[in-house]
């Protein structure tokens, strides 16, 4: 079953390799990787009726949040953790289906800025509605009061993978 039909599955005890590890560690990052599996099922279930893949609706989400609704490449491409040339492949693909457009950065003659369209904003609103449904419905799994620390632990650990990015 894939994980985004497979919902009451119960952890499965598997045999433990030597790996030389501390244990928990290997058992965090296993868990962080397959909570990260169940986010994407999540998101290609919320986003994928919409069209949309997750990185799509992030592009487009920061274009409507960002002042005149433009922003460069390269700090979309920052913002979503992908190569430049990522970025130009999905700024070529949301301009084919009319949901951004290029326009030189008139503040640097050799740069360009991405600007949502009307219909990309519309697009926008429709799935992160639906984004945020979907978000409701796993959330109401847990307790109020459980959701604060585990965000709190998310963001440090989120700050040590972003250190860890950087010194590359």
């Amino acid at each position: 079953m894939t994980p985004a039909t497979n919902r009451t599955a119960s952890p499965v005890a598997l045999k433990r390799e030597p790996h030389g590890e501390d244990p928990a560690m290997d058992d965090l990052f296993t868990t962080l990787a397959r909570a990260g599996l169940f986010l994407q099922a999540l998101q290609r279930e919320l986003l994928g009726q919409h069209g949309l893949t997750f990185t799509e609706y992030s592009v487009l989400r920061l274009l409507s949040r960002a002042p005149e609704l433009q922003l460069s490449p390269s700090v979309l491409a920052d913002k979503i953790v992908c190569t430049t040339g990522a970025m130009t492949k999905l700024v070529d693909r949301l301009g084919r289906n009319k949901l951004v457009t290029r326009s030189p950065d008139p503040a640097d003659r050799r740069g360009i800025q991405v600007e949502i369209t009307r219909k990309g904003e519309a697009l926008a609103s429709k799935a992160a509605n639906s984004y945020q449904t979907g978000r409701r419905r796993v959330l109401s799994r847990l307790e109020p009061h459980e959701t604060d620390p585990i965000h709190a632990h998310l963001l440090r650990l989120l700050g040590a993978l972003e250190a860890d990015n950087d010194s590359d």
